[in-house]
């Protein structure tokens, strides 16, 4: 039986995105309805995958007395046989997740989505997946990557080693749109610890721009799991929500005629709001009385302290 531990950390990554199929996750197991997108289409996969299924059999019932008894299919996980466990319909190797054939390729894509070396990619994923020969793959995926390999230095050097309830900064976020002086301004606010990001937007609140802002807020401060915004024709729009599935975060939209139900970042919006009518009353939030202002606002604890 795996430790709650394990448990814990296998649903937490969430940070490695790895797996972007853009799945219905209303066709998926009501049990999970809340869990991270990733996790659901690993788990989807796992059940329609026969040589798992036979894997997570014999991580459940005890692998055979001799490894000779084992299916071809199996016998790379002979070695590795007692750090595996099961998690529902999952296998976990020690704290992550052992993945299933079929996504192993998307999975090494999104590794090296960064451009890293051969050992930076071999650090991410010992963080989050498994499989046997994954140090491999890694290998011969960055050895093949063409840019990687026309931009790689003559004598390459890795980096030194040095209503909702979330439980982590940034796991779960708000946003909405207002406007000051003609301008309009997008705030996007953490709902653990407050934290605020105002981004001026100028005239251009398409959701192609809003697109792009939500890219540069993944960028600098990571994915959530979860996003709440209003009914804005931007939020939803097609092109948003094929985004956050992309993204794999789960967005909800606030009931329609009650923007109350978004009351957070209503909440967030007013702050700061009134903090550029103060700092800044022309819209032009490039100055320093607005940054200490924000900072300040940052700064001061929330009712979760």
């Amino acid at each position: 039986m795996v430790c709650a531990e394990a448990a814990a950390h296998l649903r937490s990554v969430v940070s490695l995105n790895a797996i972007n199929q853009g799945q219905d996750p209303s066709h998926l197991d009501p049990l999970h309805q809340d869990a991270d997108r990733t996790i659901q289409e690993l788990r989807a996969a796992a059940v329609t995958d026969p040589s798992y299924t036979r894997l997570r059999e014999c991580v459940t019932s005890g692998f055979p007395p001799n490894r000779y008894t084992l299916p071809s299919s199996l016998l790379p996980y002979w070695k590795f046989r007692d750090c595996l466990y099961a998690d529902g319909e999952l296998v976990l190797y020690g704290q992550i997740s052992v993945v299933p054939a079929a996504h192993r390729r998307r999975t090494i894509a999104r590794l090296h989505d960064s451009h890293r070396g051969v050992a930076a990619t071999k650090r991410r994923a010992q963080q989050t997946v498994f499989w046997p020969g994954i140090d491999a793959d890694i290998t011969s995926t960055v050895q093949a990557c063409k840019p990687c390999q026309i931009l790689q230095p003559s004598q390459q050097q890795e980096p030194l080693l040095c209503d909702d309830h979330p439980s982590r900064p940034f796991e779960s976020v708000s946003a909405d749109f207002f406007s000051v002086a003609r301008k309009s301004f997008l705030v996007i606010a953490d709902r653990l610890s407050g934290w605020l990001v105002v981004v001026p937007c100028g005239a251009d609140t398409t959701a192609t721009h809003t697109i792009r802002l939500f890219c540069r807020y993944f960028r600098e401060v990571g994915v959530p799991l979860r996003l709440r915004t209003d009914g804005g024709p931007q939020f939803t729009s097609t092109d948003f929500r094929n985004f956050m599935e992309r993204w794999g975060v789960h967005h909800a939209v606030s009931s329609p005629h009650y923007p109350q139900s978004n009351g957070h970042a209503k909440a967030a919006v007013k702050s700061v709001k009134h903090l550029i009518l103060k700092t800044a009353p022309n819209g032009n939030i490039d100055n320093e009385d607005f940054d200490r202002g924000l900072l300040e606002l940052r700064n001061t604890p929330n009712f979760t302290g």
